[in-house]
Formats: C-alpha cells, sequence, structure tokens
C-alpha cells in the first residue's frame, strides 16, 4: 500500500463513523456491521488514497478486514 495502514484505517474509521481501534486485521466485518455503504466507501478510499481497483466480490470472499487489507495488495 502506498500510505501507511494507519492513514488508510483512519480514514476509512472516519468515513464510517467508528473508532480506528475496531480496524484491526482479525476484526470480523460483521461486528462491526458492515454494509453495503461500508464496501463502497472501501472501494472509493482504497481508489483515491491508494490508487488501487477493487473488484466488489471480495466482500462475499473476506470475513475479516486484515483479509480485505490483504485483496488490496493483490489489487
Amino acid at each position: 500500500m502506498n500510505l501507511s495502514d494507519f492513514d488508510f484505517n483512519q480514514k476509512l474509521a472516519e468515513a464510517l463513523d467508528i473508532d480506528a481501534d475496531k480496524l484491526e486485521e482479525s476484526t470480523l466485518l460483521a461486528d462491526i456491521d458492515w454494509d453495503s455503504l461500508s464496501s463502497i466507501t472501501f472501494i472509493a478510499l482504497a481508489g483515491e488514497l491508494l490508487g488501487k481497483s477493487v473488484d466488489s466480490k471480495i466482500f462475499t470472499e473476506c470475513a475479516t478486514y486484515g483479509e480485505l487489507l490483504s485483496s488490496l495488495s493483490q489489487a
């Protein structure tokens, strides 16, 4: 990732209106009430901040926040 994980996590947490402390690699998406708006926000920030294109199918394949972050390194 081009930005530090902290920067991306902080921006995502702000956009989702949650504490950044909740965005750990082991965090289950269901535990932070991840929904379609969260997915759209993740896709937008990944594009804007990291220049990454994210396929929406990853949200059905990933159960944790860490899995989502790993998918960015493969994008």
